[in-house]
């Protein structure tokens, strides 16, 4: 820190000083950070909170009521209910998909083979979500409606609803959960593989019961940021899921008994009703209320996933 004592007077480095001003810019962008989170938090939250004490609508009304009209009555029963179901069948067809291609790209396929399949899914990521929608609506629709009809006899005339927006998602989500659990897979130390193969076992063994398991944070974390996408993705859903206030299934008199329709989720009443709504209003209350639930659900997940993350049994 001190290069001389000439007349009584210590001189500073300039190094010294550059690390000083270095650490001062890192610290003030982390504390930009911090404070626009509490902002934005604050924010939507004293919005959501009108709901119930500027509107006068009961938390138990809200939550559990399934009645949503914009004049009389709001509530979400129904969207929880079909956000919640389309994460679950997304991850559903999403996790299998996206482990086996983890698991090829780590562990079987050739070197020639492996780069073109990481950089194949890296851009994978980065096409827009309206795409997946304008697909899903063009060709997955279709699909659905034409397999659904023919199996149940054209009771399912439309193909809208959950399946085919949980397929949407699952194509969405799909290189994010993947590209993290092929990270996790390769941070697991080679030592491991090779004593699974010199106590005699063979390559599908050591997948399954070495590898998966020694990398099972880092793909529950993959897996968990899966779900905040699936959760948060409005445009392409909105495309496909109908936007009926419906439950997303239920009991029918036909083969195969399952009615499968249009239905609706939080973040696409979001995206349908905030242009009619009038500031201040029930209807405008509520619509703050929903993005205040989704920004605690992510809240959650986003900690849930940093747990797992820090976990290793290795």
């Amino acid at each position: 820190m001190i290069t001389n004592l000439s007349k009584g007077r210590p001189t500073i480095r300039k190094g010294a000083t550059a690390e000083f001003l270095g650490h001062l810019w890192f610290a003030l962008s982390a504390l930009v950070v911090v404070v626009l989170l509490v902002l934005v938090y604050y924010f939507v939250g004293s919005q959501s909170f009108q709901t119930f004490t500027q509107s006068h609508i009961s938390p138990a009304d809200f939550f559990l009521s399934s009645n949503w009209d914009a004049q009389n009555h709001l509530g979400i029963s129904y969207f929880i209910i079909g956000s919640l179901s389309l994460v679950l069948l997304s991850l559903v067809f999403a996790v299998p998909i996206s482990l086996a291609v983890a698991v090829f790209i780590s562990e079987i396929a050739p070197k020639w083979l492996k780069y073109p399949l990481l950089r194949a899914i890296e851009l994978f990521l980065g096409i827009p979500s309206v795409i997946f929608g304008l697909f899903g609506l063009i060709v997955i629709v279709p699909l659905i409606r034409n397999f659904l009809n023919l199996i149940a006899g054209g009771i399912f005339y439309n193909g809208y609803g959950l399946v085919p927006a949980a397929v949407v998602v699952t194509f969405m989500i799909l290189p994010t959960v993947a590209t993290i659990a092929y990270d996790a897979m390769q941070a697991v130390p080679r030592e491991l593989r090779e004593g699974s193969y010199a106590l005699g076992a063979t390559r599908r063994q050591t997948i399954s019961k070495v590898l998966i398991p020694a990398a099972g944070p880092g793909i529950m974390t993959g897996v968990i940021l899966g779900i905040a996408r699936a959760l948060g993705e409005t445009v392409a859903v909105a495309f496909v899921i109908g936007n009926s206030q419906h439950l997303p299934f239920g009991l029918s008199n036909y083969f195969p008994y399952l009615y499968i329709g249009p239905t609706s989720a939080l973040t696409t009443q979001l995206l349908f009703n905030f242009k009619e709504a009038t500031v201040g209003s029930p209807l405008y209350n509520a619509l703050w209320t929903i993005s205040f639930v989704l920004l605690v659900i992510s809240a959650i997940l986003v900690a849930v996933s940093r747990a797992f993350a820090a976990k290793r049994i290795y």
